[in-house]
């Protein structure tokens, strides 16, 4: 799945995008790097989701793992439920143990 469509589907079927603290550009026609809380590489991947504190509700999408250069995911201080999905967890940079969520079995 492309990056922009993985952003996509956080905001608008996992995480309640609209109701977020913060959603500058996201869902606009912007950079990803310009998307509120997201890093990107010279080539525009992925590289960073930093959308703590911002009011998330919901579960962590399983297609977050197709960000293929994701290398800091941090999440923590948002009602997510659920679990971390295991295409996540070699994610070098997180805060998976804050968030306090298992890692799904799957």
């Amino acid at each position: 799945m492309p990056d922009r469509a993985v952003l996509e589907a956080l905001y608008n079927s996992a995480t309640d995008g609209a109701n977020w603290t913060v959603r500058t550009n996201w869902l606009s026609d912007r950079p990803l790097g310009e998307w509120h809380g997201v890093v990107t590489d010279a080539e525009g991947r992925i590289t960073g989701l930093f959308l703590q504190n911002n009011r998330l509700e919901g579960t962590i999408p399983a297609a977050l793992g197709d960000l293929s250069n994701l290398a800091a995911l941090y999440l923590a201080g948002n009602p997510l439920t659920g679990c971390v999905p295991a295409s996540l967890r070699n994610v070098p940079l997180n805060d998976f143990a804050v968030l306090g969520l298992p890692f799904c079995q799957q």
